[in-house]
Parts: structure tokens; C-alpha cells; sequence
């Protein structure tokens, strides 16, 4: 508990930036796992409307890699 009060004293002229920090953490967390379900349910809505043959296969081939585009681009944006 001394170890804590310690840190409180240093933290505490921080609280603000301390608070935002650990919101824009959850925020990026959830958002995070909201990608991926948006994802998952795009490409089942995608695999379920395929038709048999060429077409069928060419949406889901470009589907593939929009996702796949989409993420490299999340990943540049966020470093």
C-alpha cells in the first residue's frame, strides 16, 4: 500500500493524461475486436451469396483482398 501512495503522489499532476491513456487503450481494444466481427459477418454475407462458378469466384477472390487491404492500411495508419 506505501508503494501505491508513492506512485499516486508522481502520478497524480498526470491524472488527465493518465485517464485519456487508458480510455484511447479500451477504445482501440474495442475497436479492434468490432473489425474482426464486421469482418467475419462480411465475409460469411459474401460466401453465402456465391453462385457456382467464375463470378462466384471472382467476388469472393476481390472480397479476399479488399479485407486484406483493408488491414494493411489499418496497420499504416496506426503506426
Amino acid at each position: 500500500m506505501k508503494l501505491l501512495k508513492k506512485i499516486y503522489k508522481y502520478v497524480t499532476p498526470y491524472k488527465g493524461r493518465l485517464t485519456l491513456g487508458i480510455l484511447s487503450m479500451l477504445l482501440h481494444s474495442f475497436l479492434t475486436v468490432y473489425v474482426v466481427k464486421v469482418f467475419k459477418d462480411l465475409m460469411e454475407t459474401v460466401i453465402s451469396t456465391l453462385e457456382p462458378g467464375k463470378q462466384g469466384l471472382s467476388l469472393l477472390t476481390w472480397s479476399a483482398l479488399v479485407l486484406i487491404a483493408a488491414y494493411f492500411l489499418k496497420e499504416v495508419v496506426y503506426s
